[in-house]
């Protein structure tokens, strides 16, 4: 019997094409395993939004091979697409599949020549993008809907568009064909993903027409963002977010606090701008998470501009902020530019930031008690009772009552211990 595994590393979208790929091998008669030890196949689906990530795919994938020498290896995901060359000295790697052939999985292990195991590189001739659907397998307690793939805004730091592709949106009558089928698989949630789901523009439909229609058209499902770039956020937006079945989450991508170092990162705003989007997205939902990206030591980076992004987050009052510092990536334009910041600076703002954003959660999420939250339960066993709640809080529901995964419950928020809240149902 034909065993498998799948490693993911890197975004949800990841995570959402993996499990498709799960989907279609067991469909062709391999059998899921969570032990990659003993699976006769091993994928390993890559990242590479930073030097680190493409790092730890290359360890996993020797790792991998060292534990279970006898098994298949396949890589895929975006390290494919940006540095195949060297991927391919890694001896251990049997097939290679770059983004747009990953759905075509089950073709290009019918490629394998048992009697010469070479290395190959297997490429459709079709772009397989929008080839993907949540695994009816799948564990997850919510659903996740890819939408658009590719970036076309080729922010100076950034590899992902290189690995992605162009931008491109996927047919509103797919998205609503999977919407309807995880809806009668039980799903009361459901993600919209991609790479830059605000620039999706479909049949004469931005973003904002497609999250007004969808919603309206499936007033049973509450719908949660990925993220968003702020260029997308306008009136037409923030009019399709106040609909009561979006969740009160959003997360704008900020990267610095310095207008200098937003235009040298090629972003698409200025910090004027920034802070009218997030104050009129504030004002348009109750009690709303808002989370953001922040990265530390870009190239010229003065201690001005750092005092900028620090206490512009903390001016904001962001629900959580995601630090990075600055990884160089080969063939980008930030690769090659003038100002490294010494390392030993870097990790001391990373470190006031750190302490930032650890009092900023603890606030917002010290603020939900006594709020009447809509929790999915996402476990749900030996009185052990954790969900999701609309705004994005871990919601730990203290009850005796058997609560079903994927269903919502009214729970209100008592207490707050070790960074824990804590409810009881309504």
């Amino acid at each position: 019997m034909n065993t498998f595994s799948v490693i993911t590393l890197g975004c949800k979208l990841n995570i959402y094409e993996s499990e498709s790929i799960s989907g279609a091998l067991i469909s062709d008669g391999y059998v899921k395993s969570d032990d990659f030890s003993k699976s006769g196949l091993v994928v390993v689906n890559t990242c590479t939004v930073t030097s680190r990530a493409d790092s730890k795919c290359r360890n996993i994938i020797r790792r991998v091979k060292k534990i279970n020498p006898n098994c298949i290896l396949v890589a895929t995901g975006c390290l494919v697409d940006t540095d195949y060359k060297t991927l391919k000295e890694i001896p251990e790697i049997d097939v290679f599949i770059g983004n747009k052939s990953k759905d075509k999985i089950t073709d290009a292990l019918k490629k394998i020549d048992n009697n010469n195991k070479k290395a190959f590189l297997y490429k459709s001739e079709l772009d397989g993008r929008f080839n993907f659907f949540q695994s009816q397998n799948s564990k997850r307690s919510r659903g996740f809907v890819k939408i658009q793939d590719g970036c076309d805004n080729y922010c100076s730091y950034c590899k992902i568009p290189f690995a992605r592709g162009n931008n491109v949106s996927r047919e509103i009558k797919d998205i609503f064909s999977e919407i309807e089928l995880l809806a009668s698989n039980g799903y009361k949630e459901i993600v919209f993903t991609g790479i830059n789901i605000g620039s999706y523009n479909n049949s004469g439909r931005n973003f904002s027409a497609f999250l007004d229609e969808t919603s309206k058209n499936f007033r049973e499902i509450r719908f949660r963002l990925g993220s968003i770039e702020p260029q997308y956020i306008d009136s037409d937006f923030i009019s399709a977010f106040t609909n009561d079945n979006i969740c009160p989450h959003i997360h704008i991508s900020l990267q610095s606090g310095s207008d200098a170092i937003l235009k040298s990162m090629n972003r698409r705003y200025d910090i004027k701008s920034f802070k009218n989007i997030v104050g009129n997205i504030k004002k348009s939902r109750d009690n709303i998470f808002l989370s953001t990206d922040l990265i530390v030591g870009f190239p010229g980076e003065t201690d001005t501009d750092f005092e900028n992004s620090k206490n512009l987050i903390e001016e904001i009052g962001f629900s959580y902020v995601h630090l990075f510092t600055f990884s160089p990536r080969e063939g980008t334009a930030a690769y090659t530019m003038s100002g490294k910041v010494a390392d030993g600076v870097v990790e001391n703002r990373m470190n006031k930031l750190e302490n930032i954003v650890t009092k900023l959660n603890y606030n917002y999420k010290r603020s939900n008690i006594g709020r009447i939250l809509k929790v999915l339960i996402e476990r749900s066993k030996n009185n052990n009772i954790t969900g999701k709640s609309e705004n994005y809080l871990d919601i730990i529901v203290k009850t005796n009552l058997t609560l079903e995964r994927k269903s919502i419950y009214e729970v209100k928020v008592v207490d707050m211990i070790d960074g824990n809240l804590y409810g009881e149902l309504k």
